[in-house]
């Protein structure tokens, strides 16, 4: 930034001028906002060294609710498995940085804020749940599950919250909540079988341990990955004709061989792989969805343009 009062430019981040030692007025941001500071070399460097801390934690985290889940059902289990799936997303998002095209730096700026913030890293863990087959319907699976609120009920007399922070909030804590007659309650988190009290398959999990294992998560890897994927351009899935939405659409299939050319990018350019590497070749292939770069992670506050029920008078 330039000082305001020498106009000297300063490297981003600092709270003293270089050029005339004065204060500068730095606007607090969010940490991993910082990260976009760095040179391109520094900032694959530093995403070295931290992912893989991520993902330790991510396996702690995972292992230790598979331990608590052989004690029998336990609430426990469901909070450590979220919390897990919290790291993992931080992991792709991460990851889907280094995806995004240099140029692209508005979009790379959105999603690293969503590093801190719950709803994003739930839309991640949600995301890797499904298979979409187009960037159309990423965005719709997306735009779904950012609205802060939806009608729910036989004729959707109800309107409920955000479901990911729904059920994040009430994995973990007792709340005081207001229904829909005005009336109040205190609300106790979850009974042990609404969370399951088991481990259940993980998409997000499973796709970041296969990333490690293939050490894509490296300096080096990463170096190959922004290499690999800067050629590769993702939208948003709004199109002008059908015909420019055939153009520009890409697939499953497309990304699947895109997937499975990355990997081969990367073997050819000097991280090897073997026999015991096949799984996580496997999963990297199948599994590694289309980055979410393109797309809005932040909430919408949709209550004034929700419909009403569909039989009003009945109530």
């Amino acid at each position: 930034m330039f000082c305001p009062h020498c106009n000297f430019k300063n490297v981003e981040g600092l709270s003293e001028c270089q050029g005339c030692g004065k204060w500068l007025a730095v606007r607090p941001q969010s940490a991993p906002l910082d990260l976009l500071q760095l040179s391109k070399e520094e900032f694959l460097r530093e995403l070295g060294n931290g992912i893989p801390l991520i993902v330790e934690n991510m396996r702690k985290l995972w292992s230790e609710a598979a331990e608590i889940g052989n004690l029998g059902k336990r609430r426990a289990v469901g909070i450590l498995q979220a919390l897990a799936e919290e790291e993992a997303a931080k992991a792709l998002i991460l990851f889907d940085v280094v995806r995004c095209p240099d140029r692209r730096i508005d979009e790379r700026r959105r999603l690293i804020k969503g590093f801190d913030e719950h709803l994003a890293k739930g839309i991640y863990s949600r995301f890797y749940d499904t298979r979409p087959a187009t960037l159309a319907e990423v965005k719709g699976i997306v735009d779904r599950d950012r609205t802060k609120f939806y009608r729910e009920g036989e004729y959707g007399e109800y309107i409920a919250p955000n479901y990911i922070l729904f059920w994040r909030e009430n994995r973990l804590y007792v709340d005081f909540v207001r229904e829909a007659d005005n009336s109040h309650r205190w609300q106790i988190p979850l009974a042990v079988d609404l969370l399951w009290g088991t481990l259940i398959p993980s998409g997000s999990v499973r796709v970041v341990n296969a990333l490690a294992e293939l050490n894509l998560f490296s300096e080096t890897g990463l170096t190959l990955t922004a290499d690999y994927w800067v050629k590769i351009e993702m939208n948003d899935g709004r199109y002008g004709s059908e015909e420019e939405a055939k153009k520009k659409e890409i697939g499953w299939l497309q990304l699947r061989n895109a997937n499975l050319e990355y990997i081969d990018f990367v073997n050819k350019k000097g991280v090897e792989y073997f026999e015991k590497d096949l799984p996580a070749i496997r999963e990297v292939i199948e599994g590694l969805l289309y980055p979410l770069y393109p797309f809005d992670l932040t909430g919408i506050d949709n209550f004034r343009e929700l419909p009403g029920p569909d039989y009003p008078d009945f109530y």
